[in-house]
């Protein structure tokens, strides 16, 4: 594919819980750093505050490591995409969906976009339906994960897609 590791963006409503889990459980998957087979970052539309504590304590919980996960803007990431090129983005919610359609594409017509639905654990009304939404959330989240880095390295953007495209719902 390119020289560098392809970079992918989980881009969620608030970066507090899928984004965040999805970047943490992706990175302790691949490794970190330049030598990392995908570079992973997440954002949300509109960031909260602060990562939810249920959500890291499930990540602590699983030994994935929660050091340095923190609410982003995803408008920071769009504001350098000239600079940090994404070639993947990840939706996590509708809300996210819809809005990663304006994210500016590259002269290869990149990024590829990929919707992966996923509850919103903080939507649950009730405590024993929250549990419920984080702990599928997470195995959602994991699942696919670990489906996609099953796969050998793409050798084309056009087999980093279908490599998504076999895990969910390419839009």
């Amino acid at each position: 594919m390119q020289q560098r590791s392809p970079h992918i963006l989980f881009l969620s409503t608030g970066n507090a819980v899928r984004s965040i889990l999805a970047e943490a459980l992706m990175r302790h998957r691949v490794g970190q750093g330049p030598s990392a087979r995908y570079q992973v970052r997440s954002a949300g539309l509109k960031p909260l505050p602060e990562v939810n504590g249920e959500a890291l304590g499930m990540l602590r919980a699983a030994r994935v490591p929660t050091d340095r996960l923190h609410p982003k803007s995803w408008g920071d990431f769009m504001a350098a995409s000239h600079i940090l090129k994404m070639d993947v983005i990840v939706t996590l919610s509708e809300e996210a969906r819809h809005y990663a359609q304006a994210w500016p594409q590259s002269k290869d017509g990149g990024p590829i976009r990929v919707h992966w639905a996923v509850d919103d654990p903080l939507s649950a009304p009730k405590a024993d339906m929250r549990e419920w939404k984080f702990r599928k959330c997470f195995a959602t989240l994991d699942t696919r994960i670990t489906a996609l880095i099953k796969n050998r390295p793409a050798a084309s953007p056009t087999e980093l897609l279908l490599q998504f495209k076999d895990v969910a719902m390419v839009v």
